[in-house]
């Protein structure tokens, strides 16, 4: 089944903005996450786990309402808060101004988390 809607201007800026939020978090988080291994074979299990945690568990294919009272969890993982974002934009659910500003809120707090890991672990290095 297709999802038959028009989307404006404000929602197509709101879905970008979500999506680059995303995608830095997750970039910065990943970069950190990959300092703690020195195998690239101890990485698979932590990869799978990551997929279940982040992608399937969370509120992404379908919406934060259908948790009940425990919708705020969907705040707690950066996919499922832009996911939110996303489902408002498009038209698959409504969500009120405040819980998209917390959904914004949580993905910039996520940015910042992988920010401050990653230069935990990072060193300037010049040739």
């Amino acid at each position: 089944m297709a999802l038959k809607t028009t989307i404006d201007l404000l929602g197509i800026l709101e879905i970008t903005a979500s999506l680059v939020l995303l995608w830095y978090a997750t970039s910065s988080i990943a970069f950190y996450s990959s300092t703690l291994f020195t195998y690239i074979r101890y990485t698979w299990a932590v990869v799978s786990l990551l997929t279940l945690v982040l992608g399937v568990l969370p509120p992404v294919y379908y919406p934060a309402t259908y948790l009940g009272s425990a919708w705020w969890v969907a705040y707690l993982v950066p996919t499922s808060a832009t996911a939110m974002v996303i489902q408002n934009a498009v038209g698959v659910t409504h969500y009120s101004a405040l819980q998209i500003g917390i959904a914004y809120i949580s993905s910039a707090a996520w940015c910042i988390v992988g920010t401050l890991l990653t230069l935990r672990v990072a060193k300037w290095r010049t040739p």
